[in-house]
C-alpha cells in the first residue's frame, strides 16, 4: 500500500508540472465568486518564475494539495467473508471516483491559486522510439508504448524542481484544449522529437489497441507483440505544435524517498507527450467500449478476468493538483473541499514535494 501511495504521488506530481495560473486574477486578490472554469493562460500571461518574481510564488508553490482515496476506510465497509473472487455477483462496488465537474467546483474555491487535472492514455507505435533518460532510444519488441498525458489548461508550468521550457512552437489554445479533431495538437519533449526526426508541424500516428486473451491462458509475449493478438485498434494522428526542454535531473537531499520521487517526476515529464484531456478521453472511451464488445463476442462473460470489465462504467481515472494561495488557509480549503469530494476521499497535503533545497 505504501508503494502504491508513493507511485500515486509521482504521477500526480507529474500532472502538477502542467498546471497554469489564471491570467485574469492577481495572485493576491480575494475572490468572492471563485473561478467559473479552469484557469486559462496565454503566452503573455504564462507563469514564469523570473518575470513574476514580485509575486509570492515560492510560498504558494509549497502549498500543494491533491486528493487521495482512503482505501482502508473503504475496505472496512465491505463484508469480505461473502466475496468470491471467481463470482462477479459477489464483488463489492468500486469506491466512488473523482469527476472533472468535482475538480472544477473545488478549483473555484477562493483558497485556490491554480489547479489542473489530467487523464492518461497509452498508445502504441511500430515506428517511433521512446526516449529513456540515460539510455536513449528504446523500443520494446515490435511496438513501443507511449503515455499521453492530458491537460485541462493551455500552458506548461515551470517549477523549482523541473524547469520545462518551451523552446520551439507554441502552447495550446483554449479551443484546442476543449475540442477533439481529426489531427490533434501535441507538445513533446525535445528528446522525443530528436530521436524520431520530428519537428514543429510534423505529424505522427499512434494506435490504441485492444488485445485478445492469451491462448490457453499462458503468457506469450511473442504472440502479444504480434498482429495476431489484436482484436481491434484505432489510429490517432497528432501534429506537433510545440517542443519543450526539461532541466537536468535534480540533485536533492539525502532522503532516498524524496530523491526517488523527484527523479521519477523528471523522467516522466521529460518523456511525456502532452495533449488535451478531450483527446485522452476519446482514446480511453474507444478502449473501454471495444473491450466490452470483445468480451461479448468471444463469450468471456463468465471469465473472472473479464467479467468485471463487462459491467464497469466508463469512469476514467483523474489525477488533480491544486496550489493554494496561502498555507494558513489549508484547513478552510479542506473543510470546503470535503463537501464536494465523494465519500472516502481525502485532501492530502503534498507540499513536501516543493520544500526548499540547499
Amino acid at each position: 500500500m505504501e508503494m502504491k501511495k508513493q507511485l500515486k504521488l509521482i504521477i500526480t506530481a507529474t500532472v502538477f508540472l502542467l498546471a497554469a495560473c489564471s491570467g485574469n486574477q492577481d495572485a493576491t486578490t480575494d475572490t468572492e465568486e471563485g473561478i467559473e472554469s479552469e484557469p486559462s493562460i496565454t503566452d503573455d500571461t504564462r507563469l514564469n518564475l523570473d518575470e513574476n518574481s514580485d509575486l509570492d510564488l515560492p510560498s504558494n508553490l509549497r502549498t500543494l494539495v491533491t486528493f487521495d482515496l482512503d482505501w482502508e476506510a473503504w475496505h472496512d465497509t465491505i463484508d469480505w467473508s461473502v466475496v468470491d473472487w471467481e463470482d462477479s455477483d459477489t464483488m463489492p462496488e468500486d469506491p466512488p471516483i473523482l469527476t472533472p465537474a468535482m475538480i472544477r467546483e473545488i478549483g473555484s474555491l477562493p483558497y485556490v491559486d491554480m489547479f489542473e487535472y489530467s487523464m492518461t492514455a497509452w498508445a502504441e507505435s511500430k515506428e517511433l522510439y521512446h526516449y529513456i533518460p540515460g539510455l536513449g532510444a528504446n523500443r520494446w519488441g515490435e511496438r513501443e508504448f507511449f503515455p499521453l498525458r492530458g491537460t485541462s489548461v493551455p500552458g506548461l508550468f515551470s517549477d523549482e524542481t523541473t524547469i520545462t521550457e518551451l523552446i520551439q512552437g507554441r502552447m495550446f489554445t483554449d479551443t484546442e484544449i476543449s475540442n477533439y479533431t481529426e489531427v490533434n495538437p501535441v507538445i513533446v519533449p525535445i528528446e522525443f522529437a530528436n530521436i524520431n526526426d520530428l519537428s514543429v508541424a510534423s505529424t505522427f500516428t499512434l494506435y490504441v489497441t485492444v488485445r485478445m486473451p492469451f491462448p490457453d491462458d499462458e503468457l506469450n509475449l511473442d504472440w502479444y507483440d504480434s498482429d495476431e493478438s489484436i482484436y481491434a485498434e484505432r489510429s490517432f494522428t497528432f501534429e506537433i505544435i510545440g517542443i519543450f526542454e526539461a532541466s537536468e535531473a535534480p540533485e536533492v537531499s539525502d532522503d532516498p524517498w524524496a530523491w526517488s520521487i523527484e527523479n521519477n517526476i523528471h523522467t516522466l515529464i521529460s518523456s511525456g507527450i502532452h495533449v488535451s484531456n478531450v483527446v485522452v478521453e476519446e482514446m480511453l472511451a474507444f478502449e473501454h467500449n471495444t473491450r466490452h464488445d470483445m468480451i461479448l463476442e468471444l463469450g468471456l462473460e463468465d471469465d473472472p478476468t473479464f467479467s468485471l470489465d463487462l459491467n464497469a462504467e466508463f469512469n476514467p481515472t483523474i489525477e488533480s493538483i491544486m496550489i493554494l494561495r496561502y498555507a494558513h488557509e489549508i484547513e478552510n480549503f479542506e473543510t470546503a473541499a470535503l463537501k464536494v469530494l465523494p465519500e472516502f476521499w481525502l485532501v492530502e497535503d503534498i507540499s513536501i514535494l516543493m520544500t526548499d533545497r540547499e
